[in-house]
Parts: C-alpha cells; structure tokens; sequence
C-alpha cells in the first residue's frame, strides 16, 4: 500500500507531497550505504532525511519495532552498478521516497515505448508530440515527473511520478494511439539519449 505526506509548514518542500511511503517495504542492494540517526517516529525520520546534510538523502526506511531510521542516498529509480530495489521487509519497516528535491534535467536517459500507455497520472496537459510532452515533465514543479504517456488522437500529455519499475503492472496497457517516455537518471549537461 503506498501513501502520501504533504509538506508541512516547516519544511523547504515547494512540492504537492513531500514523501511517498510504501507500506512493509525496504530498500535493498545497498544496506552498507545507509546511515542510521535518530528517530522516535516516521514523521522525525523523514525531517531527518529532509535535513541530512552529509549526503542528498533519497530515501528514509522506518523501522517501527526497533525505533530506527536509516537515510539512503539512493531511492528505487537509481541507477547503480548494484540492484537497488524495493523489497519486502522482515520486521515492520516502511520506506519513505524523498519527493522534496530537484533533480537535474539537463541529461537524462530516457526510453520509449510505442504502442503503450502508463493510466497512473498526476496530471493533464495538452501537448503536439511526445518531445512536447517530456520536456513538460522536465518543467513540472509539482513532483518528479519520471514518465509521460503522449495520446496522439487527442494530443494530450499524461505525467506521472511512475514508470513501470514503480507502476502496478495493471496500470500498463498496450494502445495504438500512445506513447510511453520514461525517465530514468538524469544528470547536469546538455546531451540526452533515446532508447527504444
């Protein structure tokens, strides 16, 4: 079960939420990377991430049994040598995916996927083509655009945090009329990449 935290009056967070929680979920491939502070509650776990100096902190994991909160500076959509992944949990942990950040834009893999169509959205723009489209999803303040679905029938744009390494795979199906672009690591530059 995933959920949402809007910012709260405290926090230099401009987003629509500021964490997406994923329920009896932890982070793994990279454990050793993690750094442990202290937290009496997933509310001070997720402030401490915010907050965390040493390193952007991605990711937060709250282990409500233990008290413990572990930051990351990696979330699901890293792009590691490793396999960093969203797992199930042993104990009674959720992971906490940081939303308050900006990421690059200049230089991002991308990859297209003809003839599909990603149904989770967070927003609806109008749009003439797909490159309309991702550069829309570059410009979104609200969340970290990850994908865009481009309908060429209606020339519309469907944004959304999610890509199919996030999405419930219901949510991805196959049509005639759309295009899927996701988004994976981006970095400062000017050259960009299209996998198909």
């Amino acid at each position: 079960m995933t959920d949402f935290r809007c910012p709260s009056s405290g926090t230099q967070c401009s987003k629509d939420w500021s964490f997406e929680r994923i329920r009896n979920k932890e982070l793994v491939g990279i454990d050793h990377e993690k750094v442990l502070v202290e937290a009496n509650t997933k509310e001070e776990c997720q402030d401490a991430c915010l907050n965390h100096k040493p390193f952007r902190c991605l990711s937060a994991e709250f282990n409500y049994q233990l008290s413990e909160c572990r930051l990351s500076p990696y979330n699901r959509f890293s792009s590691t040598e490793k396999s960093v992944a969203v797992s199930s949990s042993r104990f009674v942990v959720d992971y906490f995916e940081n939303n308050c950040f900006e990421e690059p834009r200049g230089f991002c893999n991308t990859k297209l996927l003809k003839k599909f169509r990603l149904m989770l959205t967070e927003k609806i723009t109008t749009g003439e083509s797909i490159e309309d489209c991702r550069q829309q999803c570059y410009d979104t303040k609200e969340f970290i655009c990850r994908s865009v679905t481009f309908d060429r029938r209606f020339k519309t744009c469907g944004l959304s945090h999610h890509t199919r390494k996030s999405a419930p795979p219901e949510s991805i199906t196959r049509s005639d009329s759309h295009e899927l672009l996701e988004i994976s690591t981006c970095f400062q530059g000017e050259k960009e990449f299209f996998f198909e």
